[in-house]
């Protein structure tokens, strides 16, 4: 008999990485605005990174401490009431 994960959902991964330094990320994240001008940005110079049916009408949902990678984690809610987490790839300074 199958050890119940047969029949388990795969979580899909709902973290949009972006490029941008660990300095000026923290300098964003804060800032409802710059968070937002970032995003759009990126998403117009590479669409390929966001997912299936993003838009930039998105809205601002929430932020949250990472324990494990030390940063703040904002969200982001798409119209269709998807969120996503939205944060740096990991570049240094």
């Amino acid at each position: 008999m199958a050890d119940g994960i047969a029949g388990t959902p795969i979580r899909q991964s709902r973290t949009i990485c972006l490029s941008i330094t660990e300095e000026d990320y923290e300098k964003t994240v804060d800032d409802c605005a710059a968070f937002r001008r970032w995003v759009t940005l990126s998403f117009k110079e590479s669409p390929e990174l966001f997912p299936k049916g993003f838009t930039p009408k998105f809205s601002l949902k929430d932020r949250r401490p990472s324990e494990k990678q030390k940063i703040t984690i904002r969200r982001i809610q798409l119209p269709d009431g998807n969120a996503w987490s939205g944060r740096n790839n990991g570049e240094k300074d």
